[in-house]
């Protein structure tokens, strides 16, 4: 296999050897800037990729490798899992149960991993790399009797195998990096005590033991706004670039529920909120209007918009699900959702002007 990173924060995967222009591929996001390197591990049981802007490294989990014994969180787990029969940790089933499913794990991989290889070993018994480049020593001999020797009629020469994508795949296992500059909200707890987060363009997952992430990859530039459900179950997340996207998704099994694109917002969303009963989400961007959209949670339809302000907004905060406030520079104002669209009137801090 060949591993390229682009300009565009794709890491791609090619058959070896990639003879043919627009040879077809496997394309994977994460990054939400140019890849500045990636490197396969020594047994081609992982691969490494490391974002610019970013400032990621993202550890791939490749499936027609064999181990190569690089430490990851999900092996030091294992590592350091008691042993049965020590006396110091008798009684300790949890640990136990723990260590047995990673090794569970580990040995399902190593299966899955072993068929693929098999797989693509049968399916690369096809590939004719053009016979000048396979000659050898004979590449520079004259060789008079090519010019005298003509194809059969009909003759197709076998395809050089470059017209289907690799059948190997690879998939996030941990992200190194945390986005804490430029953004809001980027930090928050799950129903299931996992920690919720963001780097590059990936919302994770973490347990809160750090054995284990869990990604969602379908934002294509830097994620820069997170919110979270008040049932501590779905997150919205907003992203950087001329025409950003919001998902609302479920942190827990981390499938998109909604995504919301349009409706005034168009450029860079900084802000994202749930409203209490979780019933409404909140965007507003960075334009010069900083607009503002409502949606339905549980739709995903749009409900209101409005421009916000010119200056900048900072903050949003709902007080249910049709009244919400906006802060930020030399801003204060309380919104009122009615009748599919938004009124906002001068926030008052009343005694505490």
């Amino acid at each position: 296999m060949v591993a390229t990173g682009d300009d565009f924060g794709r890491v791609n995967m090619f058959r070896w050897p990639s003879v043919q222009e627009r040879s077809k591929h496997k394309t994977y996001n994460g990054h939400s800037s140019h890849v500045t390197k990636v490197r396969f591990s020594a047994g081609d049981n992982y691969l490494l990729s490391t974002g610019g802007g970013d400032c990621t490294v993202f550890v791939w989990k490749t499936d027609f490798g064999v181990d190569d014994a690089i430490e990851t969180p999900t092996n030091r787990a294992a590592e350091y899992a008691p042993h049965p029969d020590d006396p110091d940790n008798e009684g300790n089933k949890e640990d136990k149960s723990r260590s047995n499913k990673v090794q569970t794990k580990s040995d399902n991989r190593a299966k899955e991993q072993a068929a693929t290889r098999a797989k693509v070993a049968d399916d690369e018994g096809d590939f004719n790399l053009d016979e000048d480049m396979a000659a050898g020593d004979e590449f520079m001999a004259i060789r008079p009797w090519k010019g005298a020797i003509k194809e059969p009629t009909g003759f197709k020469r076998p395809p050089a195998n470059q017209d289907k994508a690799p059948q190997v795949s690879i998939e996030p296992e941990w992200v190194y990096g945390y986005r804490g500059s430029m953004t809001k909200n980027n930090l928050g707890i799950l129903k299931d005590g996992s920690f919720a987060y963001f780097a590059a363009g990936l919302g994770i997952s973490m347990t809160a033991e750090g054995d284990s992430q869990r990604f969602f990859d379908m934002h294509t530039d830097d994620i820069t706004g997170m919110g979270f459900s008040p049932d501590q179950v779905h997150c919205v997340t907003g992203e950087n670039g001329r025409k950003p996207v919001a998902y609302i998704w479920d942190g827990l099994t981390m499938q998109k529920k909604h995504k919301l694109v349009g409706n005034g917002i168009v450029r860079s969303i900084m802000n994202v909120a749930f409203s209490p009963s979780g019933n409404r989400v909140a965007i507003v961007d960075q334009s010069d209007d900083h607009n503002i959209a409502v949606y339905d949670a549980n739709s995903g339809a749009i409900v209101a918009k409005s421009k916000g302000d010119r200056a900048k907004i900072l903050e949003l905060a709902f007080q249910d699900d049709t009244t919400f406030a906006s802060a930020g520079s030399k801003h204060f104002k309380m919104w009122t959702v009615a009748a599919g669209t938004l009124k906002s009137r001068s926030g008052s801090f009343k005694n505490n002007d």
